[in-house]
């Protein structure tokens, strides 16, 4: 863990206990239901399921939203790559003018 994220996580502990509680939640939902929950905890077990399936419907949600707000989205990504490949363009095509100009001069 870098100085950076031990800061931010003795900062914020709160957010740390409710991200680990999301993660929790995530994993609840996505295990598969077995008899023995649905023998011993009935009701409970479905209500406590759907609860856990809410809670990282929003967590996704949420994540989804801060990434779209830090600019971490696919249009985002599609518009890096395009401005990535001109600039490679560029680079090549100078670099091949460079080499013809040099090739001539000898």
């Amino acid at each position: 863990m870098t100085n950076d994220s031990k800061t931010t996580l003795e900062k914020n502990p709160l957010v740390t206990v409710l991200g680990g509680i999301a993660i929790g939640a995530i994993g609840a939902a996505l295990l598969p239901k077995t008899k023995r929950e649905d023998k011993h905890l009935g009701g409970i077990g479905r209500n406590m399921r759907g609860r856990a399936r809410d809670a990282a419907a929003a967590a996704k949600d949420v994540g989804k939203e801060h990434l779209d707000n830090l600019g971490l989205n696919r249009d985002a990504a599609t518009s890096q790559l395009r401005d990535l490949a001109a600039k490679l363009g560029k680079a090549a095509t100078a670099a091949g003018t460079a080499a013809a100009e040099a090739a001539r001069k000898k």
